[in-house]
């Protein structure tokens, strides 16, 4: 899910600001951008935001309110400037793409203070926390939306299997009795095996039969529904079972072609896929 978060945090002569903007992705993605951090630093703030997010694309940005990392005597990085050129320069020559430095970077990115920095970890890290805890709030209000939008998915399949259900009852109803009738007329008139025209009449009625599909749909629902309250991480079963329940739709498709039926059956699929879009949101 998508959030942003914004901390601060004051650092001797510094006011530190952390910001923290995620987008929607499968994997983790981070980067770390702004101030001159030390590498054991952004490791901990990787592994910091790793815990506290799980996945999606996310971008970090440490800057400082006044504009300077202390000193107020900015200096141009002209070591990381001419390896981030050299970088381009080597993605151009064997890609063919040809990227605008001024895109991907900052001027935070090149730019360092001309002295000792009173960047501090203990800072960084209260920021940080502030941030993480900013979109932690919002992506959970985003859930609640989520959740709800599902639920009201559900319902809607539900409702749908209702109709497919006592639509295929009542036309089973309707065919055993006009079969009944006629196997009774044709045992008569040609003298069949009475008892060998039933048996293939009740394989020709299992044939069209969706009970046992409708049953399966039932309860796969019940299970997504069960597992949208569930506290743990739950993404990768409720897509299994809009999997399963796809696959019941389509049997149930394959097997009626009841003019009610055949709607409700396409509303199903719809339902479906956007409740899988949704559920690539879900951890």
């Amino acid at each position: 899910m998508t959030g942003y978060g914004r901390g601060s945090a004051k650092s001797a002569s510094q006011q530190l600001i952390v910001e923290v903007k995620v987008l929607n992705g499968r994997f983790m993605d981070q980067k770390i951008r702004g101030l001159e951090i030390s590498p054991g630093v952004e490791l901990k703030i990787r592994d910091k935001v790793r815990k506290s997010l799980e996945r999606g694309s996310v971008t970090v940005t440490i800057s400082d309110e006044s504009g300077t990392n202390g000193t107020g005597t900015p200096a141009f990085n002209r070591e990381r400037f001419e390896a981030l050129e050299k970088i381009l320069i080597n993605i151009q020559q064997e890609y063919g793409r040809q990227l605008n430095l001024s895109e991907i970077i900052t001027s935070n990115d090149i730019f360092v203070e001309n002295g000792n920095s009173e960047l501090t970890e203990q800072a960084v890290f209260s920021a940080l926390g502030k941030a993480l805890s900013q979109v932690n709030k919002m992506r959970k209000q985003e859930g609640q939306t989520l959740e709800q939008d599902l639920r009201e998915r559900l319902r809607e399949l539900k409702n749908a299997l209702g109709t497919i259900e006592s639509a295929a009852k009542d036309n089973a109803d309707s065919l055993f009795t006009q079969m009944q009738q006629r196997l009774n007329s044709l045992a008569a008139e040609l003298k069949l095996d009475q008892n060998r025209l039933y048996q293939e009449a009740a394989l020709l009625a299992d044939k069209y039969d969706i009970a046992e599909e409708v049953t399966r749909c039932y309860s796969h629902i019940e299970q997504f529904t069960d597992l949208l309250a569930a506290e743990e991480a739950v993404g990768k079963r409720l897509n299994f079972l809009i999997q399963e329940i796809g696959r019941e739709v389509n049997t149930i498709g394959s097997k009626t072609n009841i003019a009610t039926v055949v709607p409700n059956v396409i509303g199903m699929k719809d339902q479906l896929e956007k409740l899988r879009e949704q559920v690539q949101n879900i951890l």
